[in-house]
């Protein structure tokens, strides 16, 4: 859960002079008259109440292990491998400091929510302090410390853990007050999953559902989109290049992956190798970033019905990437039964890594990247288009029924409702006398256009054929 390079090298080189500051500041609130501020925290799974004073900026330390930022990390490889080889030196503080200040999906450019933040604190004043370890490693409020630096303010207030922490300590405390969502900036999707994972390993899924006040099936959830996610990363990577693409890149499918995980959990249930079918042909519409209105349309035979007869003769993949395809969070693995569910899984791989190339910095792969994504996408959506002509086709072959499915339940439970209301004396049999003769005229106006559209047979169809020899008044 904690990098090696933090356990050896676990406090920053001036810790000693802060600790030192740290100790005179605390005794000097406590030496003077009324109440000392504070701020309680849960702190070994016991309330425990910190002491608060104001730090000077320049004391304080960025945390490199803060889960805010996990998935931005290597946005840049030299920053990334600074925070990992010397987390305190002036090359990490600082990259870390941009990523605090970066949109999470594009850590090029700044996040609109940390212009928010510093016009607040700019504006109103830090309300709630961060808190730190005695040696100034910011454990809470990295964000704020990043602001507030920004905005050239000079200190910060801050609560003070005990001086027995440990790195597991600090990790479920960033945790257990991220949770609480009450004065700061949300974890990203991806971030707050990658959180939820280190905790599960750390302390157990039963103790992660208690600290992210989740369900298991939540848990779960996440979990098996950052499975997900995690391969379509592997398959993007091609020997020889340095392109793949990062967890990052899918911040904003947030709930294309949420709807991905019900529906493939649902198929599954019944269908193990459909629900994995299904799956594919979404991750390859996801990667094309279609819509969630387009995902919904794409069933576990989408490649059959749709995709197989709008993909150019020339996309025939490369055999070598058939495997044996894992299910994510399941614990099982399915080789796709099928020649054509082999191109739908290749697909996937070859549009991951044309995505991936697509930000390369040689123009040629960079165009060709983008060359084969457009003709990709050009044959996705026309199999899009034609699976929503089905499913509307589908939808209106379909509405008159349900609707009178609807209604014969609505009529089953109003029997109850006469039973219980004549019991009572509450019936009102001059409405119900209205109400029926309105269910007259109706039901011989449906009658009357059955027989005269329909052409089939079957005791419904017979029954009305017999109501309307007898002369029934509603046919």
């Amino acid at each position: 859960m904690i990098s090696g390079v933090l356990q050896v090298q676990n406090t920053p080189g001036n810790s000693e002079q802060v600790k030192e500051l740290v100790a005179t500041r605390i005794a000097a609130a406590r030496g003077r008259q009324g109440i000392q501020a504070s701020l309680e925290v849960l702190w070994r799974s016991v309330p425990e109440s910190l002491p608060v004073i104001s730090m000077p900026l320049d004391k304080l330390t960025y945390n490199p292990e803060t889960h805010r930022i996990k998935a931005q990390r290597d946005f840049r490889a030299s920053g990334d491998r600074a925070i990992k080889t010397a987390p305190w030196s002036d090359a990490a503080q600082d990259y870390l400091g941009e990523l605090l200040a970066a949109l999470p999906v594009d850590p090029s450019r700044i996040d609109p929510d940390f212009d928010k933040l510093r016009e607040d604190l700019k504006t109103y004043g830090q309300k709630d302090p961060g808190i730190i370890t005695p040696e100034g490693i910011l454990i809470n409020g990295n964000s704020r410390c990043a602001a507030l630096r920004a905005n050239g303010s000079t200190d910060m207030r801050v609560a003070v853990l005990p001086t027995d922490w440990t790195w597991v300590d600090i990790a479920l405390l960033e945790l257990d007050l991220q949770m609480r969502r009450d004065h700061r900036r949300d974890y990203s999707f991806i971030n707050l999953m990658l959180a939820l994972e280190e905790s599960v390993n750390a302390a157990g899924t039963e103790n992660a559902e208690k600290a992210f006040r989740l369900k298991r099936s939540t848990v779960e959830r996440n979990l098996w989109i950052l499975a997900v996610l995690r391969d379509l990363v592997e398959r993007s990577q091609v020997e020889g290049s340095e392109n793949s693409l990062n967890l990052r890149d899918f911040e904003t499918d947030q709930g294309k992956l949420e709807e991905l995980h019900r529906t493939y959990a649902k198929v599954y249930r019944s269908e193990p190798v459909a629900a994995e079918r299904l799956k594919e042909s979404r991750l390859l519409a996801l990667l094309l970033t279609k819509s969630k209105t387009d995902l919904r349309l794409i069933s576990d035979t989408f490649a059959t019905d749709h995709l197989s007869k709008s993909l150019p003769a020339d996309f025939v993949v490369n055999p070598a990437l058939v495997v044996e395809v894992e299910i994510p969070g399941l614990g099982v693995s399915v080789t796709p039964p099928t020649e054509l569910d082999d191109v739908t899984a290749q697909l996937v791989a070859k549009a991951a890594q044309a995505r991936a190339k697509s930000k390369s910095a040689n123009p040629n792969e960079r165009e060709e990247a983008k060359s084969y994504i457009r003709e990709l996408d050009g044959a996705v959506e026309k199999a899009i288009n034609s699976a929503g002509r089905e499913d509307r086709l589908k939808k209106r072959k379909t509405a008159a029924v349900e609707k009178m499915t609807a209604a014969t339940d609505t009529l089953e439970s109003t029997i109850a409702d006469i039973v219980e209301a004549k019991s009572k004396n509450a019936l009102d049999e001059e409405a119900l006398n209205e109400a029926l003769i309105i269910l007259e005229e109706v039901l011989g106006r449906l009658g009357t256009t059955i027989l005269r559209v329909a052409d089939a047979s079957g005791e419904g169809f017979q029954w009305l054929e017999r109501n309307k020899a007898n002369g029934a008044a509603h046919l």
